[in-house]
């Protein structure tokens, strides 16, 4: 497995850095720069536009291009301290990105980005590749999307038709509030009539949810 992606990292370096990977063979550059004097050869042969040009990099012993760096002696694995480079706009690098951001369960970029560097890669303008690629993940746009404006649908009849007061009315309930009498301490509910044509309210209160209670409501509603 690990050869098998060594194989299909390498001709993707090659498409893209491929005067830099010239370079290094040309320096006999394998293994991490340690020398002065090799360091100096290789940044005055590598050109200040290349976009490798701070990453300080290596061909390793596979012929692998990786990243330099001064954390030789750090307790963490090689691929950490030398991660492999890859280009941005690469159908192998945007399929590494879509294994990482789906491992770690579709989350932002920050955690995308974490995933890909403790792996041993370093993709060149990572932020906004995996940002270009959260943008087109599918389950991304549904769990983070906007939330949609739907237009609301045709008012009834009863709303739009003049009549007097609570002629065509609705009700709900809300609550429970709780409440002392005596020594026990009790729930009760508010109903809510509102009048379909004015909006006016009424409120009356409801001592529970059972429906002997709410016909109470009703009768003193109709009542008044």
């Amino acid at each position: 497995m690990c050869q098998a992606e060594l194989a299909i990292i390498k001709p993707s370096q090659q498409a893209a850095f491929g005067e830099e990977i010239k370079i290094l063979h040309s320096l006999h550059l394998y293994g991490d720069v340690t020398d002065r004097t090799l360091a100096k050869t290789h940044n005055m042969s590598t050109k200040k536009s290349s976009s490798l040009f701070r990453l300080d990099p290596f061909l390793d012993e596979n012929g692998v291009l990786r990243v330099g760096g001064r954390i030789k002696h750090a307790m963490v694995s090689f691929d950490v301290k030398h991660p492999i480079i890859l280009p941005s706009k690469n159908h192998v690098t945007e399929l590494i990105v879509q294994h990482h951001h789906e491992r770690i369960n579709h989350q932002g970029r920050g955690m995308t980005l974490n995933d890909l560097h403790s792996h041993g890669y370093w993709i060149i303008g990572d932020s906004s590749v995996v940002a270009t690629y959260i943008s087109k993940c599918v389950t991304c746009r549904k769990l983070r999307g906007a939330l949609q404006e739907q237009n609301m649908a045709d008012l009834p009849e009863d709303s739009l038709e003049p009549a007097p007061p609570f002629t065509n009315c609705a009700v709900d309930l809300f609550g429970p509030f709780h409440i002392k009498e005596g020594r026990k301490e009790l729930k009760c509910y508010g109903v809510l009539f509102t009048c379909m044509s004015s909006r006016a309210i009424h409120l009356e209160t409801a001592n529970s949810l059972e429906t002997d209670s709410f016909i109470q409501s009703l009768c003193r509603f109709i009542d008044r």
